[in-house]
């Protein structure tokens, strides 16, 4: 501001000015219109001359300033509005105004919280008259949004390595901004030019002012919280969503521009990951980090575990989106390991409010190497016959197979775990497999489990909770017989691991423990030589249907009916996570269904078969003797009392399930079949009909 500064004597300065408010700087330093002049609007007068009384001029200092104020009083109406919005059109731009005050100093507006925002008051002068005061007393709020918002704005642009979501926000809020100064840009033509009224002024205006109370809120939210850029652009989708009722449309399109926008480099490291499987993110802002993408390792533990999923770093609007986000990208390093070639989609991907355009372009980025991971197993690791020899072998659905199992190894199989030789097993197990017209028996072994089924069992279950009361210490097992140890297990090697993984193989051994025992007890029943028609023989029936009722509906109504469901499932399937599902579905349901309660009927079922085998090695005894008949009047009373047991265990975990709502018929059914063939075995069992 040039200004010749003289003493008239009465100790007020006069000059010859020019309007400081034409050029002078705005608070936050908003872009400048090329239209800002006010000269014409200004009243053109000599103060050197003028008496003092006569002046209607005075000296105060406006912003860091010093302005010139007129004695409103002295002024007409019409002169009044003019100047009113030329003060209200620079206010509104942040430049310090004359008339129009704030009840705090202005330059602290952009530091405030959303709180303190609130509380700021901005006033007209009372020298203008109630009805333009009235007018644009509604519009006053913009001030502090504009300056919050320029603010924002300008810190961003010029502070060093700014977190670019944060300045993509600053630059997305200073694109729309540019049609806010063009609006003002408009208005002070239109006020040089004589042409805008205070009406109208504020109706051009007031469509901004919830635009401008967002914004404002945006940036002082960013700016005072630390947002990370998964939770600005949290916040920026939930804005968006509360304006979609609302009618401002104007509102809601622009939120919408600025979340498009904003978004821009986030959705740009989603587009690499699902297309790609890489990301450049060295600010750790992507949700997935490569915990050690160096090694070339090939197992199913190291790429289950290889990626972790930082759900903090997931704006909402990709939540739901995040599993197959991460498969996307997971099944391409897959792949590409695997020296699979791939050619990926080159798609640009943004993400859009007002469309889900984004969600199927991630749905077939994903898609793509998912079928291609699928197909490579199907086609070059015939995973289907894999499926099928877990059930023929490892769930002994092979009769020939389990049967010269059994009897290659059921004289062994009575020594002690601690008696057993790993040689020995290996061997039962080769010559079997001589016999067998099947390449893939190379992937079969015999183990000795340290722990009982039951342990195994419960450190299965979550819910509970490794339950002490149903452990055995290995040091006790040690002394158990091998038939309780004996397990197979079928070692596949990578990718075929991915689907055969150790989770899974621990439920399919968990079942065969259970059947290999049940077919061992069925076994040595069988090699009795009771007298017939005895009482000794008529219990040896009864314990053998009851074994041969329990083996045949988990093989025949469980496992059977369920493998054929999986095959055709799998067949049909058309990415590689409908054959994990598929998989996981059916073990989770063949252990639930065949082994009903968990632990306590598993030990319920042990129970009943080492009541069978101890009744097998007491026929030594002498036939028709005292001692042999009290031995078996005993053996049959604790039989009968444990399958009673057993047939109450079935009832109440049924309806344990009908209550809780989960899988209602098929576990129903399933119960009613294991009833139906257990009551049937002794007609003066008094069993209870199924409900």
């Amino acid at each position: 501001m040039k200004s010749t500064l003289s003493d008239n004597g009465d100790g007020k300065a006069t000059t010859d000015y020019k309007d400081p408010l034409s050029g002078g700087d705005r608070i936050g330093m908003p872009k400048k219109s090329s239209h800002h002049s006010s000269t014409s609007s200004l009243p053109s007068m000599s103060f050197h001359n003028m008496d003092p009384k006569e002046r209607s001029w005075i000296f105060e200092s406006v912003g860091g300033y010093f302005a010139p104020a007129e004695d409103l009083s002295k002024l007409s109406p019409t002169r009044q509005e003019k100047l009113l919005m030329r003060d209200l059109i620079y206010a509104f731009s942040g430049v310090p105004s004359t008339h129009i005050s704030a009840d705090i100093k202005v330059e602290e507006i952009a530091d405030l919280s959303p709180e303190e925002m609130t509380k700021i008051r901005f006033k007209i002068d009372d020298g203008f008259t109630s009805v333009f005061r009235t007018l644009a007393n509604e519009l006053l709020p913009m001030i502090g949004h504009y300056i919050s918002v320029q603010g924002f704005i300008d810190l961003s642009k010029m502070t060093p390595r700014y977190e670019r979501t944060c300045l993509a926000l600053a630059n997305s809020m200073d694109n729309i901004m540019q049609q806010y100064h063009d609006l003002q840009s408009n208005l002070e033509t239109e006020l040089s030019e004589n042409k805008l009224d205070l009406q109208k002024l504020v109706q051009q205006i007031r469509p901004w002012l919830p635009t401008m109370e967002i914004f404002a809120t945006i940036a002082v939210d960013v700016r005072h919280l630390k947002l990370s850029s998964s939770q600005l652009l949290s916040m920026l989708e939930d804005r968006y969503q509360e304006q979609k009722s609302k009618s401002k449309s104007d509102v809601k399109e622009r939120l919408g521009q600025m979340l498009e926008y904003t978004s821009r480099n986030y959705m740009k490291m989603v587009q690499q990951w699902t297309q790609k499987g890489m990301v450049n993110d060295a600010t750790q802002e992507f949700f997935i980090e490569d915990l050690n993408p160096a090694t070339g390792s090939c197992w199913y533990s190291y790429w289950k575990t290889r990626y972790c999923l930082h759900t903090n770093r997931l704006p909402n609007f990709l939540l739901q989106q995040a599993e197959i986000i991460l498969l996307a990208g997971k099944y391409f390093n897959i792949l590409r390991q695997c020296n699979v070639t791939i050619t990926p989609m080159n798609t640009l991907l943004t993400y859009s409010p007002k469309d889900m355009t984004h969600l199927e372009i991630i749905r077939n980025s994903y898609e793509l190497p998912a079928k291609k991971l699928k197909d490579y197993l199907f086609k070059d690791h015939q995973l289907v016959m894999h499926l099928r020899n877990l059930r023929d072998f490892c769930l002994l659905q092979e009769n020939k197979f389990a049967n010269d199992l059994l009897e290659s190894s059921r004289q062994y199989m009575k020594n002690k775990v601690y008696q057993l030789k790993s040689d020995k097993m290996d061997g039962f197990l080769e010559k079997i497999l001589e016999f067998l017209d099947d390449d893939f028996g190379v992937f079969l072994e015999m183990q000795l489990k340290n722990i009982d089924v039951m342990t195994q069992l419960n450190g299965m279950e979550p819910s509970n909770g490794g339950n002490e009361n149903f452990a055995i210490d290995p040091l006790d097992f040690h002394n158990s017989n091998g038939y309780e140890a004996l397990a197979l297990h079928y070692e596949v090697n990578w990718p075929v691991s991915l689907v055969i993984n150790s989770q899974r193989l621990e439920q399919v051994q968990l079942l065969h423990r259970v059947i290999f025992f049940l077919l061992y007890v069925k076994g040595e029943l069988e090699a009795m030589k009771p007298i017939a028609n005895s009482r000794s023989y008529r219990l040896r029936e009864r314990m053998l249907k009851s074994i041969l009722s329990v083996e045949q509906y988990m093989t025949m109504d469980i496992i059977q009916p369920q493998w054929v469901e999986l095959i055709a499932t799998v067949n049909r399937a058309s990415n590689i996570d409908e054959v994990l599902s598929a998989f996981k579905r059916t073990l989770d349901q063949c252990v639930q269904l065949c082994l009903f309660a968990g632990v306590v009927y598993v030990r319920s079922i042990f129970t009943l078969g080492t009541i069978c085998l101890n009744y097998c090695d007491s026929l030594s005894s002498e036939p028709g003797c005292h001692e042999f008949n009290r031995c078996v009047a005993e053996y049959d009373e604790n039989f009968e009392s444990m399958l009673v047991g057993i047939l109450d265990l079935v009832r109440e975990f049924a309806k344990t399930v009908v209550k809780c709502g989960k899988d209602n018929d098929r576990v129903s059914e399933s119960s009613r079949q294991l009833l139906l063939r257990l009551e049937s075995i002794d007609k003066d069992l008094e069993a209870k009909s199924f409900c």
